[in-house]
């Protein structure tokens, strides 16, 4: 994994100065479209990335920071993995809860096998 994000750093890294940059970070970040959260723009994404992650040099990341970086959108797309699919089981749960209403006529909240 570290010299796969070796690579990627270094193919950020256009200047190869061995810092990234806040634009190298945004260009890669709407090229990839990398997960955003709470409506937040790429900019403020990459903002709130080089506000965290950016403590030797404010406003650059070296390749510790950036591998701190990597770790963080692999963790943010699992939590929206897991809310999508939160969502869909809530989906499904909304679309069962419907169903039972129809199918319970007189409204008791049970359904006898006659009903059926």
């Amino acid at each position: 994994m570290a010299r796969y994000n070796r690579d990627v750093f270094e193919f950020i890294d256009e200047d190869a100065d061995e810092w990234l940059e806040t634009k190298d970070v945004l260009t890669v970040f709407k090229d990839n479209k990398w997960p955003t959260i709470k409506g937040k723009t790429p900019e403020e994404m990459v903002g709130v990335i080089m506000d965290r992650f950016s403590t030797k040099k404010k406003g650059h990341i070296d390749f510790i920071e950036f591998c701190g970086v990597i770790e963080y959108l692999w963790s943010l797309k699992a939590v929206m993995e897991y809310a999508g699919c939160k969502a869909r089981i809530e989906g499904w749960i909304g679309v069962i809860d419907k169903v039972f209403k129809f199918i319970d006529i007189d409204g008791k909240g049970a359904v006898t096998s006659d009903v059926l």
